[in-house]
C-alpha cells in the first residue's frame, strides 16, 4: 500500500523500448530517447507486478511484499 516512483531512462533508439506498459493498472507511457520518465504506482495487494515494453518482447516485474 506505499506509494512507488519508478524512473525508466531509454537510451538505445534499437528494439521496441519506446514505450513502458504495466498492463494490470491500465498505465502506458511513452519513452522518449534519453529522458527520464517516471511512473508513480501506489500498489494494492501483494505479489508480482509485471511491465513491459509496447511490443511485450521485454518484460520485467516488481514484487510487492
Amino acid at each position: 500500500g506505499l506509494p512507488v516512483t519508478l524512473t525508466f531512462i531509454r537510451r538505445s533508439e534499437e528494439g521496441c523500448g519506446k514505450e513502458v506498459v504495466f498492463p494490470d493498472l491500465g498505465i502506458r507511457k511513452a519513452l522518449p530517447l534519453n529522458e527520464p520518465v517516471e511512473v508513480r504506482l501506489t500498489p494494492t495487494k501483494s505479489g508480482e507486478l509485471r511491465f513491459a515494453c509496447g511490443m511485450d518482447m521485454v518484460s520485467g516485474k516488481i514484487v510487492v511484499k
